[in-house]
């Protein structure tokens, strides 16, 4: 098996991986464990493979089942903020003038 803390896995991936891994360690199927969040289970196994997104609620229904804190809803959040450094964020907002120049 990968290392679950693969540095090349996307952030849906590290969900899915992690979704996987807790749901196998519970001992419940993907079809019990779409009967306990109210959703299908190929949208467990979709989400699984890193071939959707979680939506909040579904990461938040994940965390009551398994008794995780908020560890789903945490994971849920790093797929939709930006991460990097302070001020590579900072400079993807900023808009630049084509024309403008630099004064010594």
């Amino acid at each position: 098996m990968r290392n679950d803390l693969d540095p090349r896995l996307t952030p849906v991936q590290r969900f899915g991986r992690e979704l996987a891994r807790t749901r196998k360690e519970n001992e419940l199927t993907q079809s019990a464990l779409g009967k306990r969040l109210d959703c299908s289970s190929s949208l467990v196994a979709h989400i699984e493979k890193g071939n959707r997104k979680p939506k909040p609620d579904f990461a938040a229904g994940c965390d009551q089942v398994f008794g995780t804190g908020d560890l789903f809803t945490r994971l849920c959040r790093s797929i939709t903020s930006p991460s990097g450094p302070g001020w590579y964020l900072c400079r993807r907002h900023v808009k630049t003038d084509p024309q403008a120049t630099a004064e010594n």
